[in-house]
């Protein structure tokens, strides 16, 4: 199954410069609106199919996008916890639960913790 997903990871990450490259060519507002979400869905997709190569290591309800610059990933939920490393706006990661107004998450490329809910948008939830 590893090998699958990683297969059609390297397929999928071809289409994903085709969908940006669709949404650049757009001739209006509306145009490029509907490309750019067919594009970040297609960005939804490549991270899936990574995980799937790599193997999930935790429970997965849904996939969220952090929506404020240098989101601190904390080790437990709350600011006194210690911080795990900074996320980047746009940065795409999997929801694994909630505490309270935290939001334990993991990171397609490494990592696990918490981000203050309101740094996160849900984009895909089982």
């Amino acid at each position: 199954m590893r090998e699958l997903a990683a297969e059609l990871r390297e397929r999928e990450r071809d289409l994903q410069a085709s969908y940006e490259g669709l949404a650049r060519e757009a001739a209006g507002e509306a145009e490029r609106r509907l490309a750019e979400q067919l594009a970040s869905f297609q960005r939804l997709q490549v991270v899936g199919l990574d995980m799937l190569a790599a193997g999930i290591g935790g429970p997965y309800l849904g996939f969220a996008r952090v929506v404020a610059d240098d989101v601190n990933l904390r080790e437990g939920a709350g600011g006194r916890h210690a911080l795990v490393r900074r996320l980047e706006r746009g940065e795409v990661v999997v929801i694994q639960g909630f505490a309270g107004n935290w939001v334990k998450v993991a990171c397609p490329g490494g990592g696990e913790g918490y981000v203050f809910k309101d740094y996160v948008q849900v984009e895909v939830s089982a």
